[in-house]
């Protein structure tokens, strides 16, 4: 097999796998019934410009490259294969980071990764700096670690407020239920006791 073949095989099929566990997640989210409740408009601005560079970028060099192996090259099969799928799937990758930070009734979706709200430790919000520029720091149990994210908010800004409205709502909320479920299984665990007890 052709080195770069090979290359392109591989990239295929990473590509493939964090498209399925995307669309995974999308679904799961989808049967929790995730609703946005707003987007932050200033966080991530930086990175969503140049994702969204990088996406006409990839289009303008893709066109280009199909151009030259058809008409150039006259290439044929899998590599034209390759040099029309590959770039659709880096597209697709791309575009959910080119997304503003979601605000959920699940949690807080950015680059595409959901923090939920009972998995948050703590919120610090930070002093306005000499710009007015705001910055909420979000510690939140991750899989392996603690994990850390920072929200950034323009001066005077509502979001924050809205954000902080938000924060209230849906974190006690789900410790609320989070105690209940757990008082639920502590009786559970009571009941079963008891009824050993008494068979014996």
């Amino acid at each position: 097999m052709d080195g770069t073949v090979l290359l392109y095989s591989i990239l295929l099929v990473f590509c493939a796998f964090l498209i399925y566990s995307a669309f995974k997640k999308q679904r799961q989210y989808k049967k929790e019934g995730i609703k946005t409740i707003f987007s932050l408009n200033y966080d991530d601005k930086v990175i969503r410009i140049i994702c969204i560079l990088m996406l006409v970028f990839l289009i303008l060099v893709s066109a280009a490259a199909i151009y030259n192996a058809l008409y150039v090259l006259n290439l044929q099969g899998s590599e034209i294969f390759y040099l029309v799928v590959l770039p659709i799937m880096f597209m697709i990758l791309y575009v959910p980071l080119a997304q503003k930070t979601k605000i959920t009734t699940l949690g807080i979706i950015k680059r595409n990764n959901l923090i939920r709200w009972e998995s948050i430790k703590g919120i610090d919000y930070t002093k306005p700096d000499s710009k007015g520029k705001q910055q909420a720091s979000i510690l939140y149990k991750a899989a392996y670690k603690d994990g850390k994210i920072h929200l950034n908010f323009m001066p005077n800004d509502e979001q924050l407020e809205m954000f902080k409205n938000a924060v209230k709502d849906y974190r006690s909320n789900k410790k609320n239920k989070n105690k209940e479920n757990k008082n639920k299984e502590n009786k559970n665990k009571e009941n079963k006791n008891k009824d050993k007890k008494i068979e014996k």
